[in-house]
C-alpha cells in the first residue's frame, strides 16, 4: 500500500481565511477567559465592598461600648464614693452629654420603687 507524500496541486490543505481568523483571535486574546476572569474581579470587588462595609460597622459599634464603657465606669466610681443610702454625688459634664446624647436615662431606685431621675446630675443609692 502506498501513500501519496506529495499534492498535486500547490495550494495549501488548510483555507488561507481560517488561518486568518486564528491569527485575529490570538491577538485579541481568549475572550472567554478574559471574561470569566473580568466576572471573578467583579465578584472579588464586591465582596471586599460589603466587608469593608461590615468592617465599619464593627468599628463603629466597638468605638460605641467603648464609649459606654467608660462613662459606666465613671458612674460607677461615683457611686462607689457614696457612703450611706442618703449621700448623693454629681457626675462630671461629659458623662451627662454622653448619656443625654445616647438617649440614655439614669434611674432612681427609691424603697425598691424604680423611677426616672428628674436630673442625671444626681443619684441616690
Amino acid at each position: 500500500m502506498t501513500f501519496a507524500t506529495n499534492f498535486a496541486s500547490s495550494s495549501p490543505i488548510v483555507n488561507q481565511d481560517y488561518n486568518n481568523y486564528v491569527d485575529n483571535k490570538a491577538g485579541q486574546g481568549d475572550s472567554i477567559m478574559s471574561q470569566g476572569i473580568s466576572v471573578l474581579y467583579k465578584f472579588m470587588t464586591l465582596f471586599s465592598d460589603l466587608a469593608q462595609g461590615k468592617y465599619d460597622q464593627m468599628s463603629a459599634k466597638a468605638d460605641r461600648a467603648r464609649d459606654s464603657q467608660q462613662a459606666a465606669n465613671q458612674v460607677d466610681s461615683i457611686i462607689a464614693q457614696l457612703k450611706d443610702a442618703g449621700s448623693t454625688g454629681s457626675l462630671p459634664k461629659e458623662v451627662i452629654d454622653y448619656l443625654r446624647s445616647h438617649n440614655i436615662s439614669v434611674t432612681v431606685q427609691n424603697d425598691g420603687k424604680t423611677q426616672a431621675a428628674a436630673s442625671t446630675t444626681t443619684s441616690k443609692a
